[in-house]
């Protein structure tokens, strides 16, 4: 049987289809309201882009609660289509990316320190909601596997209210945003240099300032955090 859509809820069905159409590859005829997540082999990070992406194209704030009832399209369609209605808000994905873009992240890097060293901090004051989307897809895509030398380094990231382990090792198995109750609009990265010949940092506790100055080795945080907070250093690293 052929589940009924209203005209409001096709309307945002075609909102979002191009998302699942540009982030994920899928073809638009795949896009229907009946259509198991589960048949669209989506694993959890892209649930998480996926949500993501939906609370910019809306302008909406999805509790935390909500993905874990999320079974179709049309589950999500009827989620929207909610949640618009009790804020009052309407389906304007143009103007309510354009409202979230010119919200600022402001982002502070620090370290844990090793052995005696002092914690090193950095604020390296504010970036764009675009920004930081693109830094945590970067993180998403880097492969270790790439590189020419074993790399030992990893942060821990604090945004908005989640936080992750990041290592280079198993990434995607690594990356997990975990609920954090620290502010919106805010992102803190805290570098954990491991000791390596191939990093100078390590027994100084000083990789942001190592960073800061251009001088990391490491391929995975020159390739992430270094392209957002530096990118006059390393943007073309990513």
């Amino acid at each position: 049987m052929i589940e009924k859509i209203t005209p409001r809820q096709q309307e945002i069905l075609d909102k979002i289809t191009p998302i699942f159409v540009e982030r994920f590859g899928f073809n638009k005829s795949d896009i229907k309201m009946d259509k198991n997540l589960d048949d669209l082999d989506l694993v959890a990070l892209d649930c998480i882009e996926l949500f993501m992406d939906l609370q910019i194209e809306f302008d909406l704030s999805i509790p935390d609660e909500e993905p874990g009832t999320i079974r179709t399209v049309g589950d999500i369609v009827r989620l929207i289509e909610r949640m618009s209605t009790k804020f009052n808000k309407t389906v304007a994905p143009k103007v309510a990316a354009k409202k979230a873009s010119a919200k600022k992240t402001m982002v502070t890097l620090t370290n844990i320190p090793q052995g005696l060293g002092e914690r090193t901090k950095l604020n390296c004051g504010e970036i764009t909601e675009k920004q930081k989307q693109d830094f945590l897809a970067s993180i998403m895509r880097f492969d270790p596997e790439s590189t020419n030398f074993a790399n030992h380094c990893g942060f821990n990231l604090y945004y908005d209210k989640f936080n992750a382990w990041v290592t280079p090792f198993d990434m995607k198995r690594n990356f997990k945003p975990q609920y954090r109750r620290n502010g919106d609009k805010e992102m803190v990265i805290e570098t954990m240099p491991m000791k390596s010949p191939e990093c100078g940092a390590y027994e100084k506790s000083e990789c942001p300032k190592y960073l800061a100055d251009g001088k990391c080795t490491s391929p995975l945080v020159k390739r992430t955090v270094g392209a957002l907070l530096f990118p006059d250093k390393y943007g073309k690293e990513r």
